[in-house]
Order: structure tokens, then sequence, then C-alpha cells
């Protein structure tokens, strides 16, 4: 009888996937990373964050999520857009 052996990356690829949407959750529901736009997957035995978020520190705040989260390297390919210098948010009026 011939039974096919499973390869070693047939077997840790759903491990993979779940991973991933565990991670792309917790950074989707963080307080404070509510304007990224991160994703996440597993690639060469580590995580690769890629997407954006408004400043450094979003940033910086999703990759030490995703590190302590995971016992795999992290990659952070995060783009940083600034808010436009125009937004009336950024300018409170008193009075």
């Amino acid at each position: 009888m011939f039974i096919p052996l499973q390869s070693p990356l047939s077997l840790s690829f759903p491990e993979h996937v779940a991973t991933s949407a565990a991670l792309k959750c917790l950074l989707a529901y963080t307080y404070g990373l509510e304007d990224c736009r991160i994703d996440a997957e597993v690639s060469d035995g580590g995580i690769v964050l890629t997407g954006s978020a408004p400043c450094p520190a979003a940033a910086k705040m999703a990759t030490k999520i995703a590190a302590e989260f995971t016992s795999k390297p992290v990659r952070s390919l995060i783009h940083v857009t600034r808010p436009a210098l125009s937004d009336p948010a950024l300018y409170p009026t008193f009075g």
C-alpha cells in the first residue's frame, strides 16, 4: 500500500495562515492603531508587516506587538503616511 508523506511545508501551512489571521485581527483592534492599514504575513520563517500607518509611533507599536505575539523575527515594511497639513483637525480653534 502506498501512503504519501506530507512535506514539512504542507504541515506548517495551516499554522502560517492561522498566525497571519490572528496577528491581523490583533493589530486591527488594538487601541491606537485604528487608522493603520497593516497586513501581516508569515514568510521565510518570520513575520512581514506591510501597509500604512499615520505616524512612526504607530508603525513601531505594530512591530512591537507582532514581536511579542510570536517568537518569529519581525520585518516591518510599513509605510508612514503623514496627515495633510490642510487637515482642520490638526488646528483646533479656541474661543
